[in-house]
């Protein structure tokens, strides 16, 4: 996840490269480590057997799902999707025995200037809002809290409505990750991984 404010960042402007050489290269290489089989053997869930409610995931949005794009000023402008990102949120979301029937939500850090109109205009741009429960979008600058906060997560369950265990958080950041894993979500460091991770849910 890339830090939430807008200033410093004249460096990320509107051009027509829409992805860096650096971002690609790291996802193409875990996306082949994954389609090689070689990522960490998960096990189910203790304790977790016949949980009701569907399963969740909650994807963090940059350097996960794209890269965030910043005008000249500083501002958050646009965000550029990862190659086959709105090929797998569409087999998450897609019922069984196509896909796994999963609702689909964002948690994510957001330059303080930014609401949930502005963010969901932004993905609406990027062609994924669809994808999203709109009441499974958390945006930092929204709720008053961020991804170093445990409340933040089961914020997220709860405005799910399905047990911590019922969730998922796919993001590439290590350390946001064991704060998910904190308030009892299962978690995946890449979008093509926690296909795995959801198969080890109840």
């Amino acid at each position: 996840a890339r830090p939430s404010s807008s200033r410093g960042r004249r460096s990320r402007v509107d051009v027509p490269i829409r992805l860096r050489t650096s971002d690609l290269h790291r996802y193409r290489r875990r996306t082949k480590e994954l389609a090689a089989g070689r990522s960490p053997r998960l096990a189910p869930i203790e304790g977790t057997m016949n949980m009701p409610g569907p399963k969740v995931l909650f994807f963090d949005l940059g350097d996960t799902l794209g890269v965030p794009r910043f005008s000249l000023a500083g501002a958050l402008s646009g965000f550029d999707l990862f190659p086959l990102v709105p090929d797998l949120l569409a087999k998450m979301k897609a019922p069984a025995p196509v896909g796994f029937g999963a609702r689909l939500g964002v948690i994510s850090n957001t330059p303080s200037d930014i609401t949930l109109a502005s963010m969901s205009a932004i993905l609406t741009a990027s062609g994924v809002l669809g994808f999203f429960d709109p009441s499974l979008l958390l945006f930092s600058s929204v709720e008053g809290q961020d991804k170093t906060q445990k409340s933040f997560f089961t914020l997220a369950a709860t405005r799910a409505g399905v047990p911590a265990a019922r969730c998922v958080f796919v993001g590439e950041s290590d350390a946001e990750r064991i704060v998910a894993k904190s308030a009892g979500f299962a978690t995946s460091f890449h979008p093509l991984h926690a296909f795995q991770v959801l198969k080890t849910l109840p």
